[in-house]
């Protein structure tokens, strides 16, 4: 009997343990499933510009709070069940973005502003009636963006209907006020617009982030019509501004696009103000029936002043009711100084000293001439190395230079070490400044092919 009774509990307990552990086991692979699913497609650019080979990209975005592990995650396209894998510690932040693009993307994107892919590898997305599909490792599918005619695209690359095709250059991506919610229909979740591609590093949709607006109402005229989100293309999205960075002797141009609430299809005039100038809002789209995408492209000269410029926002109807709100950007400082020549020469047969005089033209390059391309003013860091030849090499404080086109006077010695000397240069359009040098050799120099070198460099004035 009480062999029986032993062998009887044993049994007992053993069921127990495996029912036990098939549940665990269950609650895992659900865990696993609910963390898959929280992974979405956020944008696909399937027709760039520069090349079909080199420049396509998708982006993954994460909208939950935690940082998850999508290794071995697939993506689907008409070329392939797996025309990309993602390697192993793949990882995606919270909140963050993943960034997977063709081979050589990083030598032929569109624009030298879009940031590196996290992950690389050969992929071939079609212009036309075609999509994308983001798989689990168990093949299982995540999500799914197509974009033109459903009879013509396998259904697993699509949710319910298509989104409409984009022009070559132009990115698919998923409506601002849908980041943390998939609808489950591309047409609605999808809308085309300038690439605004985003790697692991940086994140432009942040609900909690830095950018303030400032919104003006007028609660006793009420309009129809919202501004529910303006976006700007942030260069450097490490900071709590959006920052714009100045490009050298060329005029910035930038994108801004506006998501307007209009219910009604109440707005007859949108404008942008910004730098006393007023700029015309373009409505690009209609996302929805009740959201319409409003853009327009602004521009700062290269020489315009550093810091924050105010972009105000505008709609009204016909009846001149105003929905109006501010916007900030961060112009960023930059000190760049341009030499129009980078060598110089001097023939010495009956006299100790040669002089070589400079103007106030950028193109001459015999006569030197410096140039702020920057936007703040200005000083220069002078040095020079020794002029030597095979056999001998004399100072090249034997060198003398002078802000001036004339030598009328003694000029400044160059020496090895770096000088600072206050020239400051204002920004301009044309902001130049003449520099002549004087070469004087020293009584005792043997013939001969001598080789020196000056160091010319601009410093924040």
């Amino acid at each position: 009997m009480k062999h029986k009774t032993t062998i009887s509990y044993k049994t007992t307990m053993n069921y127990k343990t495996t029912i036990s552990h098939l549940i665990i086991l269950i609650l895992s692979i659900l865990l696993i499933d609910i963390s898959y699913a929280d992974v979405i497609i956020s944008e696909v650019l399937y027709d760039p510009l520069n090349s079909e080979t080199g420049a396509e990209a998708i982006e993954l975005y994460n909208p939950t709070d935690i940082d998850i592990d999508i290794s071995g995650y697939i993506i689907k396209t008409p070329s392939s069940a797996a025309d990309a894998t993602l390697p192993e510690n793949s990882l995606i932040p919270a909140k963050g973005f993943f960034l997977i693009a063709d081979s050589g993307f990083s030598e032929g994107k569109d624009s030298p502003l879009m940031p590196q892919a996290d992950h690389e590898e050969a992929i071939t997305l079609k212009n036309s009636d075609a999509g994308v599909a983001l798989l689990t490792p168990q093949l299982n599918i995540l999500d799914a963006v197509g974009w033109g005619t459903a009879v013509n695209i396998d259904p697993s690359l699509y949710e319910a209907a298509p989104a409409s095709s984009c022009s070559p250059g132009d990115s698919l991506q998923r409506n601002l006020s849908s980041m943390d919610l998939d609808t489950g229909d591309n047409s609605i979740d999808f809308y085309c617009f300038s690439p605004t591609l985003n790697n692991s590093l940086g994140m432009l949709f942040i609900p909690d982030g830095d950018i303030l607006f400032h919104v003006s109402v007028d609660l006793s005229d009420i309009a129809l019509f919202f501004i529910q989100n303006i976006s700007i293309f942030d260069e450097n999205p490490t900071t709590g501004s959006v920052d714009l960075y100045t490009l050298p002797k060329q005029r910035k141009y930038f994108n801004i696009s506006v998501i307007v609430e209009d219910v009604s299809d109440m707005i007859a005039n949108s404008k942008a103000y910004f730098n006393s100038n007023t700029f015309n809002l373009e409505k690009i789209s209609d996302i929805n029936s009740t959201h319409k995408l409003y853009s327009s492209t602004l521009d700062l000269d290269f020489f315009s002043e550093p810091g924050l410029y105010d972009i105000n926002i505008s709609f009204s109807d016909n009846s001149n009711h105003v929905v109006s709100s501010l916007f900030d950007i961060n112009y960023v400082e930059l000190v760049a100084l341009e030499l129009d020549t980078s060598e110089l020469s001097c023939s010495f047969s009956d006299s100790y000293s040669c002089t070589i005089l400079g103007d106030d033209d950028i193109s001459t390059s015999g006569s030197p001439t410096l140039r702020n391309i920057g936007n703040t003013p200005i000083n220069t860091e002078i040095s020079g190395l020794n002029f030597t030849s095979s056999e001998s090499s004399f100072n090249v404080e034997n060198l003398e230079f002078i802000f001036d086109s004339s030598f009328p006077t003694d000029g400044y010695s160059i020496t090895n070490e770096p000088l600072l000397y206050y020239l400051g240069l204002a920004p301009g359009q044309d902001s130049l400044q003449e520099i002549s040098f004087k070469l004087s050799l020293p009584s005792n120099i043997d013939n001969g092919k001598y080789l020196g070198k000056v160091s010319i460099i601009g410093l924040k004035g």
